[in-house]
């Protein structure tokens, strides 16, 4: 079980610097047609690995294991509700 609990926290914390770090890119295709297009795309693959985050958090809670703690010691909460659209849309 402790082998799972490692796999499935890895996966939790892989998904949610995923998540973060593609919302971070800002793709200039040059149109704002396909511009739009692609930030839409990449929104909703932040929206899946946070979906991921969430199935792992919830998969290590049903195993009655405590997610390991942040850098800074705090404990993991599931991704805001909000999608992550919530960022700001600058396409080129």
């Amino acid at each position: 079980m402790a082998g799972l609990v490692r796999v499935v926290d890895g996966v939790r914390r892989s998904a949610a610097a995923v998540a973060e770090d593609v919302l971070g890119h800002l793709p200039d295709t040059g149109d704002h047609v396909t511009g739009r297009s692609v930030d839409d795309f990449v929104e909703q693959a932040a929206d899946a690995l946070r979906a991921l985050e969430t199935l792992a958090l919830e998969t290590l809670r049903v195993a009655g294991a405590a997610p390991a703690p942040d850098a800074a010691g705090n404990s993991p909460t599931p991704p805001s509700s909000a999608s992550s659209t919530a960022h700001t849309r600058r396409v080129r």
